[in-house]
């Protein structure tokens, strides 16, 4: 009976315990196939946009998945633009992420950027991206450019208050006032957007750069505050004043093309410029750049320019262009020495011989003036590029001087003969359409010749010895238009 008493009670503790062990093997078991999966899974990361974990391949070197998760995290920089991704999905796994770029793809939403507590610069722009409340949580980043996306409200993010480049440019944007709190700003670009004033920029004393082309601005209050600039970018608005410009004496680039300025005498003692753009405005005279010794580039474009003498002083010019304008005589433009581009077509000018003895000339265009002689070209060694189009120009025998140039226009002159030009071995561009042209056989021996136009000549097409020479250039690759 002691026997029969004790075995009951084994039964019944197991019947009793039963459950529990099997429940704890079940457990064990559904761990051990957790581990399995996260071993296959976790370990590693699952985008949901094929074309974001190519990149993400691309950047660790790998020509296959997976990514495995101890890799994903060893990554600092992803550059993945241009990419037609649509989805961020599962980018948060980056998390040491410091610097990305999802530029030029299909972008709308953002909320899986939350995660990348590293990133310190963000380049989204060219996407679809509308709503900016996602990054406002990367409190980190220093720089973030959203150029070209459908953004109308930014104001979220003045939260990002270490942001010190922050770019908007071609956006939907009526107003900056939500910027007024991001006094950290070194650099702003807020061009091609709908502002009308520029409420909340003028207290940004911090910038450095401010980039505004393409608004709706006609009033420049406040700027006069913004006394720490160096770069200002005003043109394509409807400007008619530039008085609060005097007080930014740290300028060294300035665009105010396309607006409505008649005077430029605010601007008179702005000693640091290095680059001034003032093409299409409506100034009356240049003088008060006279001033501006510094000056590398300059833009003066369609102003109805007559005198140039202000440039006689400005002798450290490299670039200059003056198209467009009713400039007769150049002869303040022979002191330039350290010019190396010139632009003066569309104009009336008469007599380049001034112009010849700048050296370090290496690109000159006089299109569409009133040249009807060449002078002595041998002073011009650099030139490489040379454009007289649309001349009465007939002699081009200096022409032959110019042993470095490798582009020439000469379309619609009057020039009989080409034969000047048979030793200049590095031509590859060439045009002398609409001409009076009967022999093309000079452009045989040009051997670096790329593209060669001659229609509109005295060439007589049926000629044997006319075709034979457009096969011969044919063949050796050369673009012939004829």
């Amino acid at each position: 009976m002691r026997f029969k008493g004790r075995s009951f009670q084994k039964i019944s503790m197991f019947l009793k315990l039963g459950p529990l062990i099997i429940s704890g093997l079940l457990f064990l078991f559904l761990l051990l196939i957790f581990g399995i999966w996260y071993r296959q899974h976790a370990a590693v990361l699952v985008f949901e946009d094929t074309n974001l974990e190519v990149a993400v391949l691309r950047q660790l070197d790998q020509e296959k998945g997976p990514v495995l998760r101890r890799k994903g995290d060893q990554i600092r920089s992803l550059n993945a633009s241009n990419s037609q991704i649509q989805s961020l999905k599962g980018i948060e796994g980056l998390h040491a992420l410091r610097e990305l770029s999802l530029a030029h793809n299909q972008v709308t939403e953002l909320e899986s950027l939350m995660g990348l507590q590293e990133l310190e610069v963000l380049d989204l722009s060219h996407n679809q991206v509308s709503d900016l409340t996602s990054i406002v949580s990367l409190k980190g980043l220093r720089q973030l450019v959203l150029d070209d996306n459908q953004i109308v409200d930014a104001s979220v993010l003045a939260r990002l208050e270490n942001l010190e480049r922050l770019s908007l440019a071609k956006n939907q944007l009526t107003g900056a006032w939500f910027l007024m709190g991001m006094s950290g700003l070194k650099r702003l670009d807020m061009s091609y957007n709908r502002i009308a004033n520029l409420g909340g920029i003028s207290k940004l004393t911090g910038l450095e750069a401010l980039l505004l082309a393409g608004n709706r601005l006609m009033y420049l209050k406040g700027l006069d505050r913004l006394i720490n600039l160096q770069y200002l970018d005003i043109g394509k608005n409807q400007v008619r004043s530039i008085k609060e410009l005097q007080f930014l004496k740290q300028l060294r680039y300035l665009d105010l093309r396309h607006n409505q300025i008649a005077s430029l005498t605010p601007i008179q003692y702005l000693l640091q410029m290095e680059e001034l753009n003032g093409s299409y405005n409506a100034f009356k005279s240049l003088v008060p750049i006279q001033y501006m010794v510094r000056l590398r580039v300059c833009y003066m474009r369609g102003n109805g320019i007559k005198d140039v003498s202000v440039f006689r002083r400005l002798d450290q010019l490299q670039f200059l262009d003056l198209q467009y304008n009713q400039i007769q005589d150049v002869e303040p433009l022979s002191t330039l020495q350290q010019l190396e581009h010139l632009e003066l077509s569309r104009n009336l000018i008469y007599d380049i011989e001034p112009m010849m003895g700048l050296s370090n000339l290496t690109q000159l265009h006089l299109n569409q003036n009133k040249i009807r002689y060449l002078p002595d070209m041998r002073a011009l060694s650099s030139l490489q590029t040379l454009s007289l189009s649309h001349n009465i120009i007939s002699n081009i025998l200096p022409l032959s001087q110019l042993t470095q140039l490798s582009y020439l226009n000469l379309r619609a002159n009057q020039v009989g003969s080409v034969d000047a030009l048979a030793g200049l071995e590095r031509l590859e561009w060439v045009s002398v359409a609409r001409n009076r042209i009967e022999d093309i056989s000079v452009f045989q021996g040009l051997t670096a010749l790329r593209q060669l136009q001659v229609m509109d000549n005295r060439i007589n097409q049926e000629d044997v010895a006319a075709q034979e020479i457009f096969g011969q250039l044919k063949a050796r690759g050369v673009s012939v238009t004829y």
